[in-house]
């Protein structure tokens, strides 16, 4: 930053002081390339803070206050006539063959500006966006429409490679806006008609905002424990087969929340487009006396708001994005078997292997079963279709139940053992 920011000065000029305080945010982001976090972590932040300057560029001057007084000068002679300037609506930046030249997620030509700017979009990072002094929630009110050209690759870099947590911060103000399809990582957009915009009726939203419970908070599948806490049932084990229930309790909860719908808080949970639109699979919100015995869905809801406030904070959201791609590998595969007792049944084949993955990775991430990496492309192979009644999901139930008698008991016990180990190595940290 320090040498940038000197050979921008013109040659009759002495060279720009680097202010204490940016030399300060320097040497934040070189500790960010240079820390232990994972590449991923940290590729994250980078984008958050692209994204920041292109809210800040398009929304200018708003949140002036944060860039520092020195540079603010140079930021709005760079950054005021663009304000000015006429545009025409056209197709998303992101197909255009030729966008204009002042482009949002691209800083300033200017090194000073630009040194403002990535100041400006640390601290708008680092406020909290729910305090009253946070510039983000006026910032996004302001914002010009998502069919400017100049947005450049905003929406694409905060769908993809920005963090989930701001894409929650931004889609909680800027949602009423934009078409949903940016916070689904790329999701196909649900269009809405009159059959799924009247689904928001069975899970009242905004009814449960003053909980200070963030949507990445809820697992894609309800815990048995969590139902008992909702009094649904009177024994844990009851409530093992209620799959319509720990799938879809999730959703209104995430909408009472939130101020989604029910297929914007479906997709929100990872839950795939196709589950919400095509059948056998389609999941359709609750029926409050045919699926929950005639109890009020909105108390029912509250109930697990309050149990969740006595769970420790997991961001179920950022699992999935971690544990993505994951599955057992050979090494730890090895040692599990090792568990197995001389001369009880059958060596585990590479079906079984596909099931403990699977089953690892649900408890790790709180979601179904048939969503595991294994059972999905490109891990899954090319010959089989995934269906509700596959051999895979029915072992996985047996050992989930623990009915008697459990198949290879020995390896399910290994397999608990193994996802709570693993559970311990993660942040907890929302």
């Amino acid at each position: 930053m320090k040498s940038a920011v000197t050979a921008s000065t013109a040659p009759n000029q002495p060279p720009a002081a680097l202010t204490p305080e940016l030399a300060d945010l320097q040497t934040v982001l070189l500790d960010l390339l240079d820390g232990d976090e994972p590449a991923e972590v940290v590729s994250q932040r980078f984008a958050d803070l692209q994204v920041a300057i292109s809210l800040i560029q398009a929304g200018w001057p708003v949140a002036a206050e944060l860039a520092p007084a020195a540079t603010r000068a140079i930021l709005e002679a760079h950054l005021a006539p663009q304000q000015q300037d006429d545009h025409s609506p056209g197709p998303a930046a992101e197909s255009a063959s030729s966008p204009p030249a002042g482009i949002w997620s691209a800083p300033p030509g200017d090194a000073i500006a630009t040194a403002g700017l990535l100041f400006a979009a640390y601290h708008l990072l680092a406020q909290d966006s729910s305090g009253p002094r946070s510039a983000l929630p006026q910032l996004l009110r302001n914002l010009p429409t998502r069919d400017d050209l100049r947005w450049g690759r905003t929406w694409p870099m905060l769908a993809h490679e920005a963090s989930p947590s701001l894409r929650r911060r931004i889609d909680q103000v800027y949602r009423h806006r934009l078409s949903a399809e940016w916070i689904r990582q790329g999701a196909p957009t649900l269009r809405a008609s009159k059959a799924n915009t009247t689904q928001k009726l069975f899970a009242p939203t905004h009814t449960l905002t003053d909980f200070g419970i963030a949507p990445e908070h809820i697992p894609q599948s309800l815990p048995s424990s969590w139902l008992l806490a909702a009094t649904l049932e009177d024994s844990e084990r009851a409530l093992t087969c209620h799959r319509r229930l720990r799938r879809l309790l999730p959703v209104h909860l995430v909408q009472a929340i939130s101020d989604m719908n029910f297929l914007e808080a479906a997709a929100f949970l990872g839950i795939p487009t196709s589950w919400t639109t095509q059948s056998p699979l389609r999941i359709k919100p609750l029926h409050p006396h045919r699926d929950l015995k005639s109890r009020d869905l909105p108390a029912t809801l509250r109930l697990l708001a309050q149990h969740v406030l006595g769970q420790e904070k997991v961001d179920y959201r950022a699992r999935r994005t971690q544990f993505s791609r994951w599955s057992i590998d050979d090494r730890t595969w090895n040692e599990l078997c090792r568990h197995r007792p001389p001369g009880r049944g059958r060596k585990p084949n590479e079906h079984t292997r596909e099931c403990a993955s699977a089953f690892v990775w649900s408890y790790v991430t709180g979601s179904e079963f048939a969503l595991a990496p294994v059972f999905q492309p490109p891990m899954r192979p090319h010959d089989r279709t995934l269906s509700l009644d596959m051999p895979h999901l029915t072992l996985l139930r047996r050992w989930e139940s623990r009915e008697p008698p459990v198949p290879a008991s020995w390896l399910c016990t290994a397999l608990a053992e193994h996802a709570r180990q693993l559970v311990a190595t993660i942040s907890h940290a929302p």
